[in-house]
């Protein structure tokens, strides 16, 4: 099943020169002057987490949070404990891994687990701003707080 793309307006302008063919940020590629997300709804990684294991004060205390990533980062850290993901495109010339979920599934998890929360983390969440974002907005989601969880937290 091919991936979902997007047009991607969160890049800056000065990147879409070359973006994928530099390896900057091997999760994007300029088509035609546009930036498209490769992985866009491809998680690579989920799970249940307890709220307070998220860099968060006092918010939803004693609940839980639907972690999910997709792969790559635009970040490439000395001891990223997370590395096998974040940098797999950069390693794996461009290659993008993951398993296909539209924001409805993802909110249908996270709802049926009883999480009170969807986190977005393990790698940089703005590597996948617009799939969070559209997790986030869906219609379905009425009763789930979403937060980026970012990389230097």
């Amino acid at each position: 099943m091919p991936a979902i793309r997007r047009s991607s307006a969160f890049c800056a302008p000065r990147s879409a020169r070359s973006i994928r063919e530099s390896g900057t940020l091997p999760c994007r590629e300029n088509q035609d002057g546009t930036l498209y997300s490769l992985n866009y709804a491809r998680v690579i990684a989920e799970h249940i987490d307890p709220i307070e294991k998220k860099p968060l004060f006092h918010f939803l205390p004693g609940t839980r949070s639907y972690s999910i990533a997709t792969t790559g980062c635009n970040f490439m850290c000395l001891h990223c404990q997370n590395y096998d993901i974040s940098q797999y495109p950069r390693v794996h010339g461009g290659k993008i891994l993951g398993d296909e979920r539209d924001p409805e599934a993802i909110v249908a998890y996270a709802l049926g687990s009883h999480s009170a929360s969807i986190s977005y983390t393990y790698t940089e969440p703005t590597i996948f701003f617009e799939y969070a974002q559209d997790v986030a907005r869906w219609p379905g989601n009425t009763t789930c707080a979403t937060f980026l969880s970012p990389t230097a937290s």
